[in-house]
């Protein structure tokens, strides 16, 4: 029981240990801190028109799907129509 306790501890330490580096590595890489810098505050405004821009451009493209399944319909329609005239 005893060896299972300290087996369990040492685990724990060794798991604390990693945590801490990686924590550390995160918050302390250089690339990262030049980014979170660089970084520029949120934009509401253009978020609202890049989600507008984004809804435009999604109902165009459904709009154009909806038009090609339609003629790919009536093409299919039509030859199966000339199918049953043989």
């Amino acid at each position: 029981m005893h060896t299972s306790n300290v087996a369990v501890s040492a685990l724990l330490s060794i798991s604390l240990f990693f945590l801490i580096i990686l924590y550390s590595h995160a918050t302390s890489c250089a690339p990262c801190a030049r980014a979170k810098a660089a970084c520029k505050p949120f934009d509401a405004e253009r978020a609202r028109a890049k989600a507008r821009a984004e809804t435009v451009q999604r109902s165009r493209v459904r709009k154009v799907k909806q038009q090609t399944d339609a003629e790919w319909k009536a093409e299919v329609s039509r030859k199966l129509a000339d199918l049953g005239e043989l």
